[in-house]
């Protein structure tokens, strides 16, 4: 598959590994928050990395542009 944007190959991750990264960094910040609430900058950190990592699994299917540096979004 090519990219819309620039016609470049598109790299393919597993959509199952993606969902289990996103699930360990939704784990690993429900733990920071929860055993050390000063941790809270990092918890958050994670949590805006695991809605990312299901976001890029979900709606962009694993795919990713090496050139543009974002998973195309077809309509």
């Amino acid at each position: 598959m090519r990219c819309p944007s620039c016609g470049i190959e598109l790299v393919e991750r597993s959509r199952a590994a993606l969902l289990l990264a996103s699930a360990a960094m939704l784990m690993a910040a429900a733990t920071a928050l929860f055993l050390y609430p000063v941790l809270w900058i990092i918890a958050a950190l994670f949590l805006v990395i695991a809605v990312y990592l299901i976001t890029w699994s979900t709606v962009g299917k694993g795919l990713w542009c090496t050139r543009c540096k974002n998973f195309p979004v077809r309509r």
